[in-house]
């Protein structure tokens, strides 16, 4: 960080500061994977990996309840249009209380271990 900065006075995000790491990991994954009928994880396009997970959602929510599934919300989805729209649509067809967002997973741990 920039130590004369009059804001930050040069400090960073740490998320932020490794986006460029995680972004140029070789071990990063780049296409979706599913499991195949043998068990093993094999590269998917996208469109097949979306339909799979829609057929399954109703099949997880009928066998084990809506809070069977999660949702995690945040950066950078909720800078956007969709990002505003989209999200109380998917809420409200799945049902689940099961709601994660950057402050959930980023702040809430600082939250509960001070007391």
């Amino acid at each position: 960080g920039d130590r004369d900065d009059i804001f930050s006075q040069g400090f960073i995000c740490p998320k932020g500061a490794s986006f460029g790491g995680l972004d140029a990991d070789p071990d990063r994954l780049r296409v979706p994977l599913v499991r195949g009928d043998d068990g093993e994880l094999r590269e998917a396009a996208w469109s097949e990996a979306f339909d799979l997970i829609a057929a399954r959602i109703p099949e997880l929510t009928k066998t084990h309840g809506p809070n069977a599934v999660g949702v995690v919300l945040g950066n950078p989805n909720v800078h956007t249009m969709a990002g505003s729209l989209y999200p109380p649509l998917l809420l409200g067809a799945l049902r689940t209380r099961n709601v994660f967002t950057a402050s959930t997973l980023d702040q809430m741990p600082k939250h509960v271990s001070s007391g």
